[in-house]
């Protein structure tokens, strides 16, 4: 009976040895064409990433190969790089946001199989795109959540902002997170420098028309102003009836930078995490951090390893055989 299974094996030997490669390269060949592949577990990341995309975010306080550019512009090439970071199986979608609320524009798909696709519709995000002159920075943060809880499944939010608050915002009365903090997963990413730098205005179709000055924008918060009524500037009051106390006007609020502390509170608020953008590389690693990561099987493709295999037993049989002596020979003729 051994003799039966044996035969085939001594015939093959038999076979010149080129033959014989030959014949496990094309079983290898075979097999890559199988497309074989095995389910390993792997940290992946699944994000709607926001833009802010109101007019602060066209200040410009970065730079890129030694040109100025706006905080818009470095977030989406900080993003682009990111993008191409990202281990296979995890899932991103974008979203902007302006005046007090998010707008979804796609739903996280798979980063590898759509790279293309994400890539060019990020390029295609910008100024114009707002559809209101306000930044309420904190109900933005808030409309985040809700956007991404509505969506089937579990996903985390990265919202990348520069905090600039417009109309300002009193301390006393800025809206409260009415969720649970911690339900979402994710980052808020502050954009900007720390130097206060003019906003740029623009038309609808963004073109430049100089910077905002100071009496083109309101320089107090609303509970400060007052309101209209049967008593001049009658002051607004909480729900308990006790009035707001008044706040100075900045007189800055046509210039823009960093509210950084304003963005680490409100992480804190919600349960998010927070990272300053300095470079496309510390992006990646915030993004990509171990606790905002979910585990999942993820299925590996084996056939490129088969395909590699098959080529080198093609190579291997064009080549002389290396034996034991031969190499030996080689050796002590280096040493002579």
């Amino acid at each position: 009976m051994n003799a039966i299974f044996l035969r085939p094996l001594l015939a093959a030997r038999a076979l010149p040895r080129s033959a014989r490669l030959s014949a496990a390269a094309a079983l290898a060949l075979f097999l890559a064409l199988l497309q074989p592949g095995v389910n390993v577990k792997r940290d992946v990341f699944d994000y709607v990433i926001v833009l802010d995309i109101t007019q602060s975010m066209n200040a410009t306080d970065y730079a890129l190969d030694g040109n100025p550019v706006s905080r818009l512009s470095y977030a989406k090439y900080a993003l682009q790089r990111t993008l191409r970071g990202l281990p296979c199986g995890s899932r991103v979608g974008w979203a902007v946001f302006s005046e007090y609320r998010v707008l979804l524009l796609n739903a996280p798909v798979e980063v590898c199989e759509n790279l293309p696709d994400l890539a060019a519709s990020l390029d295609q995000i910008n100024g114009r795109m707002s559809w209101a002159g306000a930044s309420e920075i904190a109900k933005g943060v808030f409309s985040s959540l809700r956007t991404v809880q509505a969506l089937p499944g579990r996903h985390g939010v990265v919202f990348l902002t520069d905090g600039h608050e417009a109309p300002p915002i009193h301390p006393a009365y800025r809206p409260r997170y009415e969720g649970k903090p911690g339900e979402v997963r994710g980052l808020i990413v502050g954009v900007g420098g720390d130097r206060l730098v003019p906003i740029p205005k623009t038309d609808p179709d963004g073109r430049p028309l100089g910077f905002w000055a100071a009496d083109e924008v309101a320089q107090v918060d609303v509970f400060s102003r007052g309101r209209d009524g049967s008593v001049g500037a009658e002051p607004m009051v909480d729900e308990n009836g006790v009035a707001a106390p008044p706040q100075a006007p900045s007189l800055t609020e046509h210039l823009s930078s960093l509210k950084e502390a304003h963005l680490q509170s409100l992480a804190r608020e919600v349960g998010l995490g927070y990272y300053r953008l300095t470079d496309p590389e510390g992006l990646l690693a915030a993004i990509t951090a171990r606790e905002l990561a979910r585990r999942v099987p993820t299925r590996t493709d084996l056939s490129p390893l088969f395909a590699l295999a098959a080529i080198a037993l093609l190579v291997a049989g064009y080549l002389p055989p290396i034996t034991i002596q031969r190499f030996g020979a080689f050796r002590l003729g280096r040493a002579a």
